[in-house]
């Protein structure tokens, strides 16, 4: 058995300049995102046979647009905005039942077939629209400053096509948010710049979250997710030749949804009951050697945190008050990336590549009792140009033919999942 998917999008957008300082921006979009046949691993139990099949998927038909007016006065523009989206979607979910066989003490699965028994079957019109309002403007010759505030209703429609107590009949849900944004770029000196700025995010369940029957219970009272950001740095050059940029930041997300899974029925119950805190400093430095050469360096020391991870009364997970103050699992304190970069004349716009990751030590379970120390890896590119439409490249990924792990999880049976080894790619692009 397998899974199909099928994917696709378009969008295009038109300018109409209305004279030389204003101009309307319209952006209409076309998407659609299927998938067919979806066994889900964490469905499948040794205990027994059963599990489910999924088919969900939406199209969407929406428009971003946009009145842009520039202004002498404390050299400002103003711009005015509407998104708009419509998307149609649909959640099935069936009972199957597998054939499978026992050899040497493991269970493998082999086949499958339909029970009938349909556990979810729905449909859930998702529609938002958004007004929105930026201004920026130069209250100094060498201070620029942003603000804006935007406005989101987002609602869900359902259809429901099953009966039954446990189910949620034809309903509609709606969320709103207003979301302010206030920035500045401050040039203190010809060749630093101080930037900073407050933003805030929002994020409405999803119609899976709300509606799938496992999570009927108090599922429509859900609350959108909030994401409060705080930002400021440095950047500019120390030399001609060298750049840097030296941001920090602080995130706090509120009302986050935690779902959670019985490990014996493999229900799942979404609640509000998730707060984090994300804090860290990234440093970026480029240095432009000479006509040939070029050098990179970018490195980041982050730390997220659950302020508040509360599971309910459930009995098979932790508890909020063992979780306050966790790090996040499969999160790595410090990362490095260091390139060195030479782009000869005589390669006529190629380029060679070398590469060094750096990846510091991360928890693997959110109880933070396991870690993973860490990984070093080596990467070469390579691409020429043979012509202004055609160029030649290669990856040799992993030189050292190090061992490493794509994904490290200690809630999992297989908690190391091993990355690529040694590995040579070569392809050609072609540009029309």
């Amino acid at each position: 058995p397998g899974r199909d998917v099928e994917s696709f999008r378009f969008s295009t957008k038109m300018t109409k300049k209305l004279d030389e300082t204003s101009e309307i921006n319209f952006t209409p979009y076309y998407r659609n995102s299927f998938t067919y046949g979806l066994i889900p691993s964490w469905k499948l139990s040794t205990k027994n046979d059963n599990s489910e099949i999924y088919d969900s998927g939406f199209y969407s038909l929406g428009a971003l647009t946009s009145y842009v007016k520039d202004f002498e006065a404390l050299d400002s523009t103003l711009i005015l905005g509407f998104d708009y989206d419509y998307s149609p979607g649909k959640y099935r979910k069936e009972g199957i039942t597998f054939t499978s066989v026992n050899r040497n003490g493991n269970k493998y699965f082999l086949d499958y077939s339909k029970t009938g028994t349909m556990i979810n079957d729905f449909d859930a019109t998702y529609s938002s629209y958004s007004p929105y309002v930026h201004y920026e403007f130069s209250p100094l010759e060498n201070l620029r400053i942003d603000t804006g505030l935007r406005y989101d209703y987002a609602s869900f429609d359902l259809d429901q096509h099953l009966s039954g107590a446990t189910v949620i009949q034809d309903t509609k849900v709606n969320f709103d948010q207003f979301s302010p944004k206030i920035g500045f770029n401050w040039d203190f000196h010809e060749d630093h710049q101080l930037y900073g700025s407050y933003r805030r995010g929002f994020r409405a369940p999803s119609a899976s979250a709300l509606f799938v029957a496992e999570a009927s219970e108090g599922s429509t009272d859900l609350e959108a997710t909030t994401v409060d950001s705080f930002e400021i740095g440095l950047r500019g050059f120390i030399t001609d030749e060298i750049s840097y940029d030296l941001p920090a930041y602080t995130m706090f997300k509120k009302n986050d949804i935690v779902t959670y899974r019985d490990p014996d029925t493999k229900e799942e119950t979404a609640t509000n009951n998730g707060e984090t805190e994300h804090r860290g400093i990234e440093l970026g430095v480029n240095w432009r050697a000479n006509a040939d050469w070029a050098f990179a360096v970018s490195t980041n020391y982050s730390k997220h945190t659950y302020e508040k991870w509360d599971l309910g009364n459930s009995t098979f997970g932790p508890s909020g008050d063992e979780l306050e103050g966790n790090e996040f699992d499969r999160s790595p304190k410090y990362m490095y990336n260091i390139r060195a970069d030479y782009h000869p004349q005589w390669m006529s716009g190629g380029r060679f590549e070398l590469e060094v990751i750096l990846q510091g030590s991360y928890y693997v379970d959110v109880q933070n009792t396991d870690k993973y120390g860490g990984q070093e890896l080596v990467n070469f590119r390579v691409d020429y140009p043979l012509s202004e439409s055609t160029t030649v490249y290669a990856r040799l990924m992993n030189v050292l033919d190090r061992d490493h792990t794509a994904y490290t999880s200690g809630s999992s049976s297989t908690p190391f999942r091993p990355g690529a080894p040694r590995s040579l790619l070569v392809g050609c692009e072609f540009n029309f």
